[in-house]
């Protein structure tokens, strides 16, 4: 598990950091009110893929303000590529007036990916009513 976090400065968060081998970069925020959408790129190390550690696809993304007040993520949403590197947005509320840093978790998977197959057989799907 890779930690990343990015202090705000001038209200931006720096716009990258390397951690672990791991390089992300901060693409953009909009926020409006208590509401934020951050989108953000994970690259790998050769051999290697990121993949977010989260059900949900939320990438562990918040914004912590003043006094440790924390942001929640509702929604995320991830694009990855052939070469081990993802592409994310994620949604955020009750978003801190004052934030001081973006912070993301990224699980690096490393070695040879294997692809299982397989087969769902007898498999009764409900049927349409007419």
């Amino acid at each position: 598990m890779v930690r990343v976090r990015f202090a705000f400065r001038g209200g931006t968060p720096e716009p990258e950091t390397e951690v672990g081998g791991v390089r992300v970069v901060v693409r953009s925020i909009e926020q409006r009110e208590r509401r934020a959408t951050v989108r953000m790129a994970a690259y790998a190390p050769p051999g290697a893929q990121v993949v977010s550690p989260t059900a949900d696809q939320t990438w562990g993304v918040r914004i912590v303000g003043e006094g440790e007040r924390v942001s929640r993520a509702v929604a995320g949403t991830v694009a990855t590529k052939p070469d081990g590197s993802a592409e994310f947005t994620v949604t955020l509320q009750d978003v801190p007036a004052r934030p001081e840093s973006l912070e993301a978790e990224v699980l690096l998977r490393s070695g040879r990916r294997v692809q299982y197959p397989f087969r769902l057989t007898d498999l009764p799907l409900p049927v349409r009513p007419r």
